[in-house]
């Protein structure tokens, strides 16, 4: 899904728990209590979707991530400096060797 139809859908997700709730309250009835969601880290699902398949592109995880192309170079970059991640191969065919024993903080 593209970053501004998820962000649209989880916009309207919002919106219409935000109306229930209303609703709900407006009737005497109590609203549910809704369970906060765990943020995972981006890194965290770079390395995920990168376990995942190695052979996944800026572009990819972008859309996957839901962040930009230029996001997940910077993330990418942050994750070789730090010995996490492992290219393999040239930027054409080439793909991404996790460093196995890293795990995520999700």
């Amino acid at each position: 899904m593209g970053i501004f139809r998820r962000f649209m859908t989880d916009t309207m997700i919002a919106h219409l728990n935000r109306d229930i709730s209303s609703y709900l309250e407006s009737i005497g009835e109590d609203a549910p209590v809704e369970q906060p969601k765990k943020k995972v880290k981006t890194r965290d699902r770079i390395i995920e979707l990168l376990r995942e398949n190695p052979k996944h592109t800026p572009r990819t995880l972008a859309e996957e991530a839901g962040i930009t192309p230029q996001g997940v170079v910077r993330h990418l970059s942050i994750l070789k400096t730090a010995g996490i991640l492992h290219r393999i191969g040239p930027d054409k065919g080439g793909e991404w060797q996790v460093i196995k024993n890293y795990i995520c903080e999700a």
